[in-house]
């Protein structure tokens, strides 16, 4: 007997939908999982990409400071030789080229080419000021570049007296001529910068210039600039512009190479990043006075992975020092554990899908092969978890090694340079006042870098944890973060046994750190509770806050809370965690964890 029109039209609709799920079904969960899969990838790399972010964070942080200290010490060279016409009419040559040897420039300022004096010498008194000068025993004397001004400012000590700075014997560096070496845009620059510490009364440099002692010729030509310092008239007043205008006598000045002055600071450091100095903000190819990477096949500033750039205030002009890192440095980028990932995702995906296939193909065979998915899907989401709780254990373990690192290596050795900088200090002539202070301000400067490194240790791995025990770790770390933000934390814990699992006790603790976060974040809170309890078999954890909690329609697991994190680290050691809060009333976390956990493997 024929089916009836109704009963045939429904089975052959139930046959195109089986059809339909044959073909496509598949390849829908192959998508699906490879997404998963890329996701993963994703963080797992991104991870990576930010810790090698911290190592460059870390290694640029005290450029800048190395440049402004290393510039405020040859600003206090010139502020020496400023005392030298302080306390006279007249500073006679050789007493000018005794001090400056007894600074020793080479072996202790690299970069500065000599220092020299400049000074103003009316037209009347030209000639007379040229004959004075020969009869010193320089026959071949002279105002450079020529010409008829109504003031000279000719270089008249320069020291030391080498064959390189000889060429600036005499130069008007004042003059708006030009001059062959030099040129008519460099001595505007020079006169700039002559006339800005000329009405300042402070030091200030040039913008980037072809220094007069730097030959067409030389194969070794560097950019260069000029540091400017103001000589008043012995006893005369200058505390306003028109003074300052009317008794300036010259200047003391000193000449730098880029390269040689950027060697001397930054050392080795450049190995793996390079680091460019540009005169002003623009960063252009004229504007650039030194380059780290110069010699090598130089690398672009906007290809580069990590970038910093910041301006920098140098004796009142800009410099903009832009820092990128190397190929070399980006090598160091842990490609390990992304890769791990996304084989294990791409094999379970494929995994997935076959077995999906095998499904939909047949009732008998679909049973079969259920049974089969069910014991796999269950196996990969192990592994998974697995994979999950070794990348944590992973990341912790990274953690302590950098924690380890920084205070014992860079800790250590910055605290002894501590105490022998308070040692010289304590040991060094009463006479030496400006020393003493300056090693007082350089142990200021050492402690501060030790309290840092301090902290960032803490925050990455407790040393408390793993000495002392969970409930030590979050008491020391409740009291930094009252201190630090000035919020209130009631602590009440008791005691707890030693028998707490190493990941127990570092999950817990990254729950106290991630709330403590979120309440400064986000909280606007005024207090905070943290409880701390062991019972028979768990531990339970709960912090609370009396900041503006949550309204009923936002998401609770939003990573911006870092609450999907804590949800996470919780359900890896089999515990529960609740969160409840509403507008007004705080948010409130409560976490309980077994004390143990069952031992896992890579």
């Amino acid at each position: 007997m024929p089916l009836p029109t109704p009963l045939l039209t429904a089975s052959s609709h139930f046959q195109r939908i089986q059809a339909w799920l044959a073909r496509f079904l598949p390849w829908a969960v192959l998508a699906i999982t490879l997404t998963v899969t890329y996701n993963l990838w994703k963080d797992a790399r991104q991870n990576a990409t930010q810790e090698l972010q911290s190592r460059f964070d870390l290694r640029v942080r005290p450029i800048h400071g190395y440049i402004e200290q290393r510039m405020q010490a040859y600003e206090q060279v010139l502020r020496g030789v400023d005392g030298l016409f302080a306390h006279d009419h007249i500073v006679k040559r050789n007493e000018f080229r005794d001090y400056v040897e007894r600074l020793k420039l080479e072996e202790n300022y690299p970069g500065i080419q000599g220092v020299g004096f400049a000074l103003i010498v009316p037209k009347t008194a030209r000639d007379k000021h040229i004959a004075a000068i020969r009869k010193e025993g320089f026959p071949a004397y002279a105002i450079k570049p020529d010409g008829e001004r109504d003031i000279y400012t000719s270089v008249i000590y320069i020291e030391p007296f080498n064959e390189r700075n000889r060429r600036a014997f005499g130069y008007d560096m004042y003059s708006d001529e030009e001059y062959p070496r030099t040129g008519d845009s460099a001595s505007r620059l020079r006169r700039t910068a002559m006339e800005r510490a000329r009405d300042s009364g402070k030091a200030a440099i040039s913008s980037k210039i072809r220094l007069v002692v730097e030959l067409e010729t030389d194969k070794e030509a560097q950019a260069g600039f000029l540091m400017y310092l103001p000589i008043y008239k012995y006893g005369a007043p200058h505390g306003t512009l028109a003074e300052r205008r009317a008794n300036i006598i010259g200047w003391v000045y000193a000449p730098f190479r880029m390269d040689n002055l950027m060697v001397g600071i930054f050392g080795e450091l450049a190995t793996e990043i390079d680091i460019e100095v540009y005169d002003g903000k623009e960063l252009s190819d004229e504007a650039v006075m030194y380059d780290s990477d110069a010699h090598h096949a130089r690398s672009k500033l906007s290809d580069a992975r990590f970038k910093t750039v910041n301006s920098l205030d140098i004796a009142g002009h800009t410099w903009t020092v832009a820092i990128h890192s190397l190929p070399n440095f980006e090598a160091l980028l842990d490609r390990g554990k992304p890769g791990f990932v996304a084989f294990a995702g791409i094999g379970a995906s494929l995994q997935f899908a076959l077995l999906t296939w095998f499904l939909v193909h047949g009732r008998e065979r679909a049973l079969q092969e259920a049974r089969i998915m069910n014991r796999e899907l269950i196996e990969s989401r192990n592994q998974l978890e697995e994979l999950s709780m070794f990348m944590q254990a992973a990341v912790e373990e990274e953690r302590k090694h950098i924690a380890r690192e920084l205070h014992d290596e860079l800790g250590q050795t910055m605290t002894a340079l501590c105490f022998d900088l308070n040692w010289i200090s304590e040991n060094m002539d009463t006479q030496e006042g400006r020393i003493r202070d300056k090693l007082l301000s350089m142990s200021a400067m050492v402690n501060g870098t030790v309290d840092v490194i301090h902290r960032i240790s803490e925050d990455l791995r407790p040393g408390m944890l793993d000495d002392l025990g969970l409930a030590a770790a979050i008491e020391n770390y409740v009291t930094e973060f009252s201190e630090r933000t000035g919020i209130p934390v009631k602590l009440f814990m008791n005691p707890l046994t030693s028998g707490t699992d190493d990941k127990v006790a570092t999950a817990l603790f990254r729950i106290v750190q991630e709330s403590l976060t979120n309440v400064t974040r986000h909280s606007g809170a005024s207090l905070v509770t943290v409880y701390l309890q062991e019972l028979e078999d768990q531990i339970l954890l709960i912090v609370q806050d009396n900041g503006r909690g949550l309204s009923l329609g936002q998401d609770v697991n939003k990573k911006t809370y870092g609450l999907l994190g804590m949800r996470e680290r919780v359900k890896m050691l089999g515990g529960t965690l609740n969160i409840s809060t509403e507008p007004g009333s705080g948010v409130r976390i409560e976490a309980s964890v077994p004390k143990c956990v069952k031992e896992y493997t890579q």
